[in-house]
C-alpha cells in the first residue's frame, strides 16, 4: 500500500519508536474538526460526542506492533435551500412557483430567497 493509499483510507503508521518508554499518542487537531474517539464514558452522555481523552498512552515493547489505535472525528454540516411561493398550491416547485424573500426564521435570507444555515452539529 502506498502512503497516498493509506492517507485516503485514513490509515497511519509511526515507526522507530523506542521501546520501554511511555508515550501519549494523539493526532494533531485539524481546524474545523472535533475528536470523538477515543473517549471516556462521560463523553458519551452528550451528542455529538466531544472527546476529553483523544489519545492513547502506551509503553511500547521491542518488536511488537501496537494495533487498533484509531481516531474518530466529525465536522459541522451545512444546509441550503430556496424558499418559494407555491402560487397554485399544488405542493410542487414548478414554473408557476416564484422565489419568496421570506425564509425560515433561523436562517440567513436574501432577496433572492436562497438561504443557508451553517455550523449545524451532527
Amino acid at each position: 500500500m502506498t502512503s497516498s493509499d493509506a492517507a485516503t483510507l485514513g490509515q497511519y503508521t509511526i515507526t522507530s519508536i523506542k521501546p520501554g518508554v511511555a508515550y501519549k499518542v494523539r493526532e494533531e487537531a485539524q481546524a474545523g474538526w472535533t475528536c470523538s474517539f477515543p473517549n471516556v464514558a462521560a463523553d458519551l452522555a452528550v451528542k455529538p460526542v466531544v472527546s476529553t481523552a483523544c489519545w492513547y498512552e502506551e509503553t511500547f515493547t521491542s518488536g511488537v506492533t501496537e494495533r487498533n489505535n484509531d481516531f474518530g472525528n466529525w465536522t459541522t454540516a451545512s444546509k441550503t435551500g430556496m424558499k418559494f411561493e407555491d402560487l397554485d398550491a399544488d405542493g410542487v416547485k414548478d414554473a408557476v412557483s416564484r422565489a419568496s424573500a421570506v425564509g425560515p426564521s433561523s436562517s440567513t435570507t436574501t432577496t433572492t430567497a436562497y438561504w443557508t444555515s451553517v455550523s449545524l452539529r451532527p
